[in-house]
């Protein structure tokens, strides 16, 4: 337990590897989704929650990423779908499982290994489905894992709200050739990075926002727009992701040239749909949550 407050408490000051959205971009998504919520279901979520906001929990599922005992979550993060598979088509497929898990575990529980399984599992496990609380619980036991702060619906909330996010990120929904951008090696302002980091961390952290600035900058800029939709759910948001992702792939290279060069064009050519992705996945967060939580 003392661990695992450890891991809550690095998670906000730490950086991490190119895992999902980054903290920032986390924070930014949960945050909108925490002030979107119905004032209802906030104070039913907060029975949970308790002091904790769920820009502090977002962090924490990507942080423990570097503990063996959370192994079994790894492939949670992402959904691998080829260029012109279908979503659906590709939530069949069970990717490669490491470490401590071991894939008859994940297939005697029932738990599926992607983004939008996961996100329907953990809302199953937060409006009281036993069967799949009991899995969860077992699933974390056979990595000798404990839940956070003892709760498995604490546990379940924190993984959800990331997931969120997660499958509003196009390359979280990625190829499976460079996995997910992964493998693109560019030169961002005179760096070498990945593709996947770019979109991770570098457009956001290049605005030198705090999350609560960003956040606060997205409602302002969305407020006369038309009303995000819920679209469905996670399989219509992860389709919307591999639409997306295209636009990231969208950069030339000149005779001579080693690596893409990402400067000032591209990072402006794609600042709007970052700001998009991030504002969609809050606003659609809070209505899912209101849907768990609300009368």
């Amino acid at each position: 337990m003392r661990a695992l407050c450890l891991a809550l408490t690095l998670a906000l000051v730490l950086p991490n590897p190119a895992l999902a959205w980054g903290p920032t971009g986390h924070r930014i998504t949960a945050k909108i989704g925490e002030d979107n919520m119905d004032p209802a279901a906030r104070e039913a979520m907060q029975a949970v929650t308790g002091a904790r906001s769920l820009a502090l929990l977002a962090t924490w599922p990507d942080f423990i990423r570097s503990f063996p005992e959370y192994d079994c979550l790894k492939p949670m993060h992402f959904l691998t779908v080829e260029d012109g598979q279908p979503v659906e088509e590709a939530l069949q497929e069970t990717p490669f499982v490491g470490g401590k898990c071991k894939k008859e575990d994940l297939q005697r529980l029932g738990i599926p290994m992607n983004v939008v399984g996961a996100i329907d599992f953990f809302t199953a496990v937060l409006k009281g489905d036993n069967a799949k609380t009991q899995a969860f619980a077992e699933l974390l036991s056979l990595g000798g894992a404990e839940p956070l702060h003892g709760s498995i619906e604490l546990t379940a909330l924190a993984l959800l709200v990331h997931f969120a996010g997660d499958v509003h990120q196009p390359l979280h929904v990625g190829r499976g050739a460079d996995r997910g951008g992964n493998s693109v090696m560019v030169d961002w302002f005179g760096k070498l990075e990945n593709l996947h980091m770019v979109w991770d961390e570098l457009l956001i952290e290049r605005k030198l926002l705090s999350y609560t600035e960003f956040a606060d900058f997205l409602e302002q800029d969305f407020a006369d727009r038309p009303a995000v939709e819920y679209g469905g759910g996670p399989v219509a948001w992860a389709e919307e992701s591999v639409v997306h992702r295209a636009a990231a792939y969208e950069f030339g290279s000149r005779p001579g040239q080693n690596l893409p060069e990402l400067s000032y064009e591209y990072a402006d050519g794609v600042d709007a749909l970052l700001n998009q992705r991030l504002y969609e996945g809050g606003r659609r967060l809070a209505e899912h949550l209101d849907r768990i939580y609300g009368p």
